[in-house]
Order: structure tokens, then C-alpha cells, then sequence
């Protein structure tokens, strides 16, 4: 039976910075826990001074971008258009990203997904892979599990489902996820989808129904969008900004080791 639509999240058009997820939706789809839509008019540096994250990670998609990357692990990284970047903060880490713009403009994704009880305290990880290292199929670049004959072949602690496709007007998509990832949502950044009758607008979030079911969607003019699909969490969520925990005892620990790593940033 095919996967439909249960809600449709919409914000202000025009906004720079989109916070799709916050709130009650972060308990609706746990375990992402935040899902950032950045669309920046600049020909100037933007981005995210040092700041503190533990128990969740990071997956940064830049569209249209160059991003920089440092943190207190140490790692630093440069991620250029149609690459991705995966920082997994653990029990604790501060980061900063910075981006230039391409041609006056940023574009670009963040999804935060919350870490199992055995990671949320563990050891900090960071890799970014190009654009030319990420499989395709078709019309489908496969950022996050697999499509197709495509495989991203990432070793991360979450069962996830991670894609941008690009359709003409008027083309159908169709995908048969995992039985496991029966939650998630789509995001068109341009143009707009209809999916069993309904029409997901140009940067909006049309979040699936719970449950096992293929995925058919239909372009309304050109389009592109990102889907992203995971399993029903087996943990609880304790969140405070920037740090997500199953626990308040972990998020305590992770809070004085954060606290601890302070004086190490650079001001």
C-alpha cells in the first residue's frame, strides 16, 4: 500500500533559515530531531560561529555553497557544492561552519539525528564525501542508503534513507524503502510534488504516515527535493538546544564535558 501524507509543515516564503523541525514535530519524527532549509542571498561569509552540540549528528548538504568546517576534536574540513558532511558530536564537541556563497547565493540542508544509547556519550567522528563521490541512479543522488543500483555505502550509527532527486515537469519518482524506515518526510526546495493526491508547495515538509509503503510522487513543474527516511526510535529524547540525550544523566555528563573542552575554542 503506498506511503501518503499526514501533514504538511509550511513557513514564511522568503525566510533565509527554515527550522522545519522543532517543537512536537521533533517527537513526531524521532529520530531526526531538526531539519534546517537554508536559502541565503549574500555575497558575504554567513554561517554559524563556535557553538556546543553532544548525543546527536549532524548531516550537512551544500547545494549551493562552499562550506567550512572546524571543531575541538580536532577535525576541519572544506565541503564544496553537492557534497555532503557528517559530524557525529557524541559526548561532546563544539564546531563552527562558515559558508561562501556561490554566484550571490547558499544553499544548503542540515538534518539532526539523535545517536542510540551507545553512541550519545562515545567518541567524537567527521567525514565529508564530494559531490563526485556520491552515487547516482538516475535521477537520484543517493546521500544516505541506497537507490536503485546505488549505494552510499556509509557506516553510521542510524538507520536512514537520505536522497535528492531531480524531476521535469510532469515526471513521476517511485521508491520501495526499507522495511525498517517507516518514518520520514520530503522537502521541495523547488517546485512542488503531489504524493497520493497530496501537493507538498516549494519549501514546505510533507511528513509520511507511519508505516511500511512504497513512495510515488509526481513533479508539479521542475523540481528537486530531498526524502529522508528512518526507523521508529527505541529510545527517549531529552533535548536542550544544541544537545539531544536518551537521559538527563548523559546530557549532564556531556554538559561538563562540553564545559571542560570551553576553554580549548578559539575566541
Amino acid at each position: 500500500m503506498p506511503k501518503t501524507i499526514e501533514e504538511i509543515y509550511e513557513v514564511e516564503v522568503g525566510s533565509d533559515f527554515q527550522q522545519m523541525i522543532e517543537g512536537a514535530r521533533a517527537k513526531r519524527l524521532a529520530p531526526f530531531v531538526l531539519f534546517d532549509a537554508v536559502r541565503v542571498k549574500t555575497d558575504s561569509h554567513w554561517g554559524f560561529g563556535w557553538h556546543a552540540h553532544s548525543g546527536v549528528a549532524t548531516l550537512t548538504y551544500i547545494y549551493a555553497a562552499t562550506l567550512n568546517h572546524e571543531d575541538s576534536s580536532p577535525s576541519a574540513g572544506v565541503v564544496n557544492a553537492g557534497g555532503i558532511q557528517w559530524m557525529q558530536a557524541g559526548g561532546g564537541i563544539w564546531h563552527k561552519e562558515m559558508l561562501d556563497p556561490i554566484d550571490g547565493f547558499i544553499g544548503a540542508h542540515q538534518l539532526w539525528v539523535q545517536l542510540p544509547p551507545e553512541e550519545e556519550e562515545g567518541e567524537n567522528c567527521y567525514f565529508d564525501v564530494a559531490a563526485q563521490g556520491i552515487p547516482k541512479h538516475e535521477n537520484t543522488k543517493v546521500m544516505m542508503g541506497c537507490y536503485g543500483d546505488a549505494d552510499a555505502g556509509l557506516d553510521v550509527p542510524a538507520d536512514i534513507t537520505y536522497l535528492d532527486v531531480t524531476l521535469k515537469a510532469g515526471e513521476s519518482w517511485h521508491f520501495d524503502p526499507p522495511a525498517s524506515q517507516v518514518r520520514g518526510f520530503i522537502f521541495p526546495r523547488k517546485g512542488s510534488v503531489v504524493i497520493e493526491g497530496s501537493e507538498v508547495a516549494e519549501n514546505a515538509m510533507g511528513v509520511f504516515v507511519d508505516g511500511e509503503g512504497d513512495i510515488d510522487v509526481t513533479a508539479k513543474g521542475d523540481t528537486q527535493f530531498v526524502l529522508a527516511l528512518t526507523a521508529l526510535p527505541t529510545f527517549p529524547m531529552v533535548r536542550a538546544y544544541g544537545q539531544v540525550h536518551t537521559n538527563k544523566e548523559a546530557m549532564q555528563r556531556s554538559t561538563e564535558r562540553i564545559q571542560a573542552l570551553e576553554p580549548l575554542v578559539p575566541k
